[in-house]
């Protein structure tokens, strides 16, 4: 069964989801945990890309850049299937039940939220368990 987990972000800013999107792929990668990151568009998977490399100063994040709108982290000579999806689109993926967990980042932008809300409920719906953290800006 799919975990769920959403981060509730206190700012409104499409950057700062980014930037959570970055915490939690180091975090995944540490413990050589296998992602994939789902986007809307070739345009914030392009920003997402130049962040996974310079988000820290000392450090980057490994990735490849599979299509437009997906991004693949993963430990070298791993191959593992992938036990994390980060999901940053509107909708709940179709391959969401393929992952061992799947987060949601949420920021306060009035769309996000409502997005994210239906996510949830489907989610809830389908009787997974669901985690939500409240983090501040």
């Amino acid at each position: 069964m799919t975990d769920i987990t959403f981060y509730l972000i206190g700012s409104n800013h499409h950057r700062q989801r980014l930037q959570m999107t970055c915490q939690i792929a180091e975090k995944a990668y540490s413990h050589c945990q296998v992602m994939h990151i789902i986007l809307d568009d070739p345009a914030t998977t392009d920003t997402l890309d130049s962040l996974l490399w310079t988000y820290k100063d000392a450090t980057f994040i490994p990735h490849n850049v599979l299509t437009d709108t997906s991004i693949a982290i993963k430990t070298y000579g791993q191959d593992n299937p992938p036990d994390l999806l980060i999901n940053l689109t509107e909708c709940v993926p179709n391959t969401y039940h393929q992952f061992k967990r799947v987060i949601e980042i949420i920021d306060q932008d009035p769309l996000t939220k409502q997005q994210g809300r239906k996510r949830y409920q489907y989610y809830k719906d389908q009787g997974l368990p669901i985690t939500v953290h409240h983090l501040a800006k």
